[in-house]
């Protein structure tokens, strides 16, 4: 049975967070990605998360929004400048917290004694714990899929 745990635990994890491709020299992995979708850019002077406006052959443009000011700056960056491109997930954070606290309610509950109750206390507290890791896990190393990598 707790193999079983384990297995499941790593085919769920392999489906949500697939293995980079293997080729992030290609321009047109970045072309592909839809306009809206958010990206973290990096290039010699650093990196910037922003919303993707365009991407030309010659250059990416993506748009950051600072709420609380209610202002709007726009990044248009050379393409020879572009070191690395990543795409972030959308729904990361509620996928990950689905996954940590489908995770823990399974092995607190299975680690319980057999006693039913023992068995549902112990699947409530692995299910908040497990949420919780996910959910802070994700908000904290989700960095984005590699798109293009120079």
């Amino acid at each position: 049975m707790r193999q079983q745990c384990i297995v499941g635990s790593l085919i769920i994890g392999l489906l949500f967070n697939p293995p980079a491709s293997a080729k992030t020299d290609d321009w047109n992995s970045v072309v592909s990605i839809p306009l809206g979708d958010t990206v973290r850019v990096r290039n010699s002077r650093g990196t910037v998360e922003c919303t993707l406006a365009a991407v030309t052959d010659i250059q990416l443009t993506c748009r950051r929004e600072r709420r609380f000011e209610q202002t709007a700056t726009t990044y248009v960056i050379p393409r020879q400048e572009i070191i690395e491109v990543r795409r972030k997930t959308p729904h990361r954070l509620i996928v990950a917290t689905a996954i940590g606290a489908a995770i823990g309610a399974g092995s607190i509950s299975y680690a319980a004694n057999d006693e039913a109750n023992s068995r549902a206390e112990g699947a409530l507290g692995g299910l908040v714990v497990g949420g919780l890791v996910g959910f802070f896990g994700g908000l904290f190393f989700d960095h984005g899929q590699i798109v293009y990598k120079r």
